[in-house]
């Protein structure tokens, strides 16, 4: 694990969560992939462009806490693109979107 990931499971304390679903559940977890919009269910709490989030997986009616990262998009704007694919975000937003997390951005807590 790298030093910035070390850091983020210990000293990040999100209050703002994302949830997900069970195949953006399955990227991160199995594929070390980025998160993206398509894979976003949820958004709780207000949060700016690069503050920490606690990543939810939604199971039925129970979430289960499964990383936490660095957001690249702002509640408000995640709230717009949740659910769409990444070529829907410029006219959704008006600028070119990425992932909502990147891997590097990203640190699992539950394998």
């Amino acid at each position: 694990m790298t030093a910035k990931k070390h850091w983020m499971v210990h000293a990040l304390a999100p209050c703002r969560q994302i949830t997900i679903d069970a195949g953006a559940g399955r990227a991160l977890l199995q594929g070390g992939a980025s998160l993206l919009p398509s894979g976003v269910t949820g958004v709780a709490g207000d949060f700016k462009k690069g503050e920490p989030v606690l990543v939810l997986l939604q199971q039925g009616r129970q979430t289960l806490p499964i990383a936490k990262g660095i957001t690249r998009y702002g509640a408000r704007d995640l709230t717009k693109i949740k659910g769409k694919k990444s070529a829907e975000i410029t006219g959704i937003l008006g600028y070119i979107g990425a992932e909502v997390i990147h891997r590097d951005d990203l640190v699992l807590i539950h394998e």
